[in-house]
């Protein structure tokens, strides 16, 4: 597998809450070297994305703390 070295973070980071279609956005992470997992929000979590309708299941996705930068650039570059 090919991308900057695996490293377990110290500490996680919550990055974004994702409606559940978007999930596989950690895949994207992961691939860049990211440490990443994405599991369902504590509620009261609205997702205020225009478009997305009826909220459905909301998604915590965190990612190390020390590649958070790294983590929201990635995010920027995916397509919505």
């Amino acid at each position: 597998m090919g991308g900057a070295p695996r490293r377990t973070p110290d500490s996680w980071a919550p990055v974004a809450d994702i409606p559940a279609r978007r999930v596989d956005e950690v895949d994207a992470l992961r691939e860049a070297g990211v440490p990443a997992h994405a599991a369902p929000a504590p509620r009261p979590v609205r997702v205020v994305t225009p478009g997305d309708g009826v909220p459905g299941t909301v998604w915590r996705l965190r990612v190390g703390s020390h590649a958070y930068r790294r983590a929201e650039d990635v995010l920027r570059r995916l397509p919505r």
